[in-house]
């Protein structure tokens, strides 16, 4: 398979990301469920679960407008590190899914900021996710947005 110049810049960006992110996610753990919303590409609902230890699951089910205009669904993991209270940095891996007239199942490696509130218990996020279609065929996307989410406990 044939890397476009700006994919491997991407790839590399990526790994560089994973390796210098620092570790812990203490006091300010999250935990309950996030319920909110993304503007974007994609724009609609986000949810997200902490696992602990500055692990999470991200989900989004929404209305991506590139293409024409599809359902989309996509699932996240995702790896929180405070840079400085409140404000946590995230890198991710997960699957996509894209439902028109041609199906698209791919994978996408969310990077973004969030910040955290106490109370009232919300957090606000950004995010950019390179992205790459595997079926039916391959194609490269960059997806993103901006949101929030309410917690309940």
């Amino acid at each position: 398979m044939m890397y476009t110049r700006w994919t491997r810049k991407t790839l590399l960006i990526v790994a560089v990301v994973f390796l210098i992110v620092p570790v812990g996610l203490s006091a300010q753990q999250r935990s309950g469920i996030g319920l909110g919303f993304m503007a974007g590409e994609p724009t609609g609902l986000s949810a997200i679960t902490w696992l602990g230890r500055g692990n999470a699951v991200d989900l989004v089910a929404a209305w991506a407008f590139g293409g024409g205009g599809s359902f989309y669904l996509h699932v996240d993991y995702q790896y929180h590190s405070f840079v400085e209270r409140p404000l946590t940095l995230f890198a991710g891996l997960g699957g996509l899914l894209r439902l028109d007239a041609d199906p698209v199942v791919g994978f996408r490696v969310p990077l973004g900021l969030t910040f955290l509130l106490q109370e009232p218990p919300l957090d606000f996020f950004v995010e950019v996710a390179p992205g790459m279609a595997i079926l039916p065929g391959t194609g490269f996307s960059i997806q993103g947005g901006v949101g929030a989410r309410y917690y309940f406990r």
